[in-house]
């Protein structure tokens, strides 16, 4: 999670004056909140299925990148297409030139390892793996972004906090615009985000970033 503490609506931080005279009420501890385990993955494409197929893998397998490594190291190996006059650089059979070489590329025989690895993981799908305790692991494309906080300025110039994309550790989102509501007295809504299947958007009253932060660690276990 990054937050630009330099950012000016952060710098020109004030109270608003409608709780000034009210007590910030101190935040819980919720012990059973349990963080899901978020592993960054890789699917297996249509581009790179003759190099996995081997293994057992099909189209759209999950695949961590430790063992992306270890099939391209065993297939490389197998296959005695290791340099042997060069240990660092690979000879490309036809079926890893397909999957790496470019247009104009044809006169490429040899990758480094680093190289190879690099252009195949490219030809493949990032995946999110959730997994929280006693549940079976879900899968969601893309990589994980981390929990978003900004400060917008709106009508007649007042600020709003927003915070995005906190579904995806766990957090339900209307107990945490409630806890923010009633420990810092402001108004807290939630809508969807415009793009399609990206959840939702939490916009609260005022400037509540250091509150929310907080919040974040005491609860969740988050750390900023």
């Amino acid at each position: 999670i990054l937050i630009d503490w330099w950012q000016k609506g952060l710098r020109d931080f004030e109270l608003p004056n409608e709780i000034d005279s009210d007590p910030i009420q101190p935040l819980t501890s919720e012990a059973e909140f349990v963080l899901p385990k978020l592993t960054e993955m890789y699917s297996v494409t249509s581009a790179v299925l003759p190099l996995f197929k081997p293994n057992g893998l099909r189209k759209g397998s999950a695949v961590a990148m430790t063992d992306i490594r270890s099939y391209i190291d065993e297939y490389v190996r197998s296959n005695n297409l290791q340099s042997d006059s060069k240990k660092s650089q690979v000879q490309l059979d036809p079926i890893i030139a397909d999957i790496v070489l470019t247009k104009g590329e044809n006169n490429v025989t040899h990758l480094s390892w680093e190289e190879l690895f690099k252009r195949i993981l490219s030809k493949m799908q990032p995946v999110l793996c959730i997994e929280h305790a006693g549940q079976p692991p879900t899968y969601q494309k893309g990589k994980v972004e981390g929990i978003k906080l900004d400060i917008q300025l709106r009508a007649s110039n007042k600020k709003v906090t927003l915070i995005e994309n906190i579904e995806t550790f766990g957090i339900d989102p209307k107990e945490l615009a409630h806890t923010v509501q009633v420990g810092m007295a402001c108004s807290a809504t939630i809508s969807p985000l415009p793009q399609k299947n990206k959840g939702v958007q939490i916009v609260i009253q005022g400037n509540q970033i250091s509150y929310i932060a907080d919040l974040l660690l005491s609860m969740y276990c988050i750390i900023i």
